[in-house]
């Protein structure tokens, strides 16, 4: 199916789903690159809503925000008969947001395990933030991270090498 199908069956997806919530946002639909090479199997299609009100979409460290992406990536695979396109949703910039965030969390901690030469174990996190965890604090000389844990209880550990 041709990239411009996609994104007008996406279009029509999510103003529907917005007006059977009552809000109105600003959208903005386009392809995203794979980050690594095991996912080149996957298109992504990022979903970004810019508004007012739309908080309460996002929840509590982007709860919300995570289940309303699998339901539309449900919504989408189902109305493109394949699973071929991954969904990725973004409200007000909050992964932008949550990666800053993130960014400087994982620098204090990495500061913290350096200074008192003993491991971290973060609070568990979704597989995004520990992925940016380990990506900010991958090429540090003096310091590793792991993931531990199952589920939702998954979480980064940093430790000095």
């Amino acid at each position: 199916m041709e990239d411009n199908k996609i994104i007008e069956i996406a279009t029509a997806q999510i103003d529907e789903f917005l007006t059977q919530l009552g809000l109105e946002a600003e959208l903005k639909i386009d392809f995203m690159e794979a980050d690594s090479k095991e996912e080149v199997a996957y298109r992504y299609l990022l979903i970004e809503l810019q508004g007012e009100h739309l908080s309460e979409l996002i929840g509590f460290h982007g709860k919300m925000l995570e289940s309303l992406q699998n339901v539309l990536g449900l919504f989408m695979n189902k109305a493109l008969e394949n699973k071929e396109v991954r969904v990725l949703l973004d409200i007000n910039n909050y992964r932008d947001k949550r990666t800053e965030y993130l960014t400087r969390y994982a620098q204090r901690a990495a500061e913290e395990v350096r200074m008192n030469k003993q491991p971290m174990e973060l609070p568990p996190m979704k597989p995004f933030e520990r992925r940016i965890i380990h990506m900010v604090l991958k090429d540090d000389p003096e310091l590793i991270t792991e993931s531990l844990g199952e589920g939702e209880d998954r979480r980064v550990v940093i430790k000095s090498k």
